[in-house]
């Protein structure tokens, strides 16, 4: 019986818009307050169980959503770059494969994006789409909390070149990674 209970209880979390809101901003260290700076790593993009990749010792960060682009990785790098140790830096974007050419940002992506950004792409609609995920995207949600995470990928480069250009003007190490399904 406290089984149900607990699963019950868990349910009424995931239905209401705010907890789950709360969930998705809570993926996004607050740039300006967050006191840990100089980490080795960024992990950008798919959901990925990033164990086998990691080495031992290194401090990261990750940014993961379901089904993120190779597009709304670079906006959240480039947003996300100066947490990074400054010259020994190295960013790992993981991406699906038919997610590379998606120009695609979804509201698991808002809350890495600046106000400019979101303005200069044209992205009000999913800023507003944030304040009730479970009505504007509840499969995406369901993904978000339960969906698989990824642990197989191949190191490849990078298809947007823009991204190339970005690290190597900011001494950031890329690898990038490409999930084959």
């Amino acid at each position: 019986m406290k089984f149900i209970s607990t699963i019950a209880r868990y349910l009424r979390k995931l239905t209401d818009n705010q907890y789950v809101q709360n969930k998705i901003k809570a993926k996004n260290p607050n740039t300006f307050t967050e006191k840990r700076r100089n980490f080795d790593l960024l992990v950008i993009g798919e959901k990925y169980d990033v164990t086998s990749i990691i080495p031992e010792g290194k401090t990261f960060l990750q940014f993961d959503a379901p089904n993120r682009s190779l597009f709304a990785s670079f906006l959240i790098l480039q947003a996300k770059f100066s947490w990074l140790n400054e010259g020994k830096g190295k960013c790992i974007i993981i991406c699906r494969k038919r997610n590379e050419e998606s120009r695609s940002v979804s509201i698991f992506d808002i809350p890495f994006l600046h106000v400019i950004t979101i303005n200069k792409y044209k992205l009000r609609r999913q800023q507003s789409e944030l304040k009730s995920p479970l009505l504007s995207h509840p499969l995406q949600v369901m993904n978000f909390f339960f969906g698989r995470k990824y642990d197989n990928s191949s190191v490849e480069r990078c298809p947007l070149k823009e991204i190339e250009d970005f690290c190597a003007q900011r001494d950031i190490e890329l690898e990038y990674r490409v999930i084959n399904k």
